[in-house]
């Protein structure tokens, strides 16, 4: 960052162009004069600082680029983010309005009888399909939050009782469906 003056009294052409590539601001021969020497300091001193102000401005520019994109970055996942409320919004508000039009229905009197077991298995229907979606987006919010957290140290598990665990879980669920699940743990 420092301006260099070359000052001699040897003074040639080929020594002075040989200075100025290695890297020096101005060539003064000797004899000279202060107001030379003070002339060439200033103006080196100005090329310092406007060689500074250059560096920064390059700077200011390259955070103001990489600013601009992390605002395109931000604002395109705003808009993501916008749809996917829009998309759960209705695909959350279809069942649940499903489900509103057939208790409307029945406490209104329009349903009874045989008809009432049919509609009612199309409300566990349509409330079936509403905590499925809920489940989802309870899953890609683990998911998320699971992406965010540090890495967790990983340690053998006893596979086993999580595989009980599981299927605990899971027996009311196949159930619910008709469906039989057996699970056998062969090792211990």
């Amino acid at each position: 960052d420092a301006i260099c003056i070359v000052i001699t009294g040897y003074a040639t052409i080929e020594l002075a162009v040989d200075a100025v590539k290695r890297g020096a601001y101005d060539f003064l021969s000797k004899p000279f004069t202060s107001d030379q020497l003070l002339v060439a300091v200033k103006q080196g001193l100005e090329r310092r600082r406007l060689r500074r102000e250059t560096a920064e401005l390059d700077a200011c520019r390259r955070r103001a680029d990489d600013l601009a994109r992390a605002k395109s970055e931000i604002e395109k996942l705003e808009r993501t983010k916008s749809q996917f409320m829009l998309t759960v919004a209705h695909e959350l508000r279809a069942p649940a309005a499903a489900v509103q039009s057939y208790v409307n229905l029945i406490l209104n009197g329009y349903i009874n009888g045989p008809e009432l077991h049919d509609t009612m298995t199309r409300i566990q229907h349509r409330l079936q399909e509403l905590l499925d979606l809920i489940a989802d987006l309870l899953q890609l919010a683990h998911l998320k939050e699971a992406k965010d957290a540090p890495s967790p140290t990983l340690s053998p598990q006893p596979v086993a009782d999580i595989l009980e665990e599981v299927a605990g879980l899971m027996q009311e669920q196949s159930r619910q469906k008709n469906q039989h699940l057996d699970v056998q743990i062969l090792a211990r």
